[in-house]
């Protein structure tokens, strides 16, 4: 996603497999797989994976990664299922 902006890019996934996002380098998009257990994964040959956008899944699991919550992402989700991307919780490091 060239433009760096979350809310450019989505990705809707309707399956139950899980998704693992890694890869030690910077993604700006929104992941939107409700019924699927997604894992934003660690440090790949010393890179550390940073993630600037949303994840939507069954499970969201963070390991050793950077995620970076898009404000511009909320509502991204409405009209695929009836339902919307909320902020349901805020941490910061």
């Amino acid at each position: 996603n060239e433009t760096l902006k979350a809310s450019k890019m989505k990705v809707f996934y309707t399956g139950t497999s899980a998704v693992q996002l890694s890869g030690g380098s910077r993604s700006y998009f929104t992941l939107v797989a409700p019924e699927a257990d997604v894992t934003l994964d660690s440090i790949i040959d010393g890179a550390r994976t940073r993630f600037f956008g949303a994840l939507v899944g069954d499970n969201v699991t963070i390991n050793n990664a950077s995620f970076h919550f898009d404000t511009a992402t909320n509502g991204i989700g409405t009209g695929t299922m009836g339902s919307a991307v909320t902020l349901l919780h805020r941490h910061r490091l």
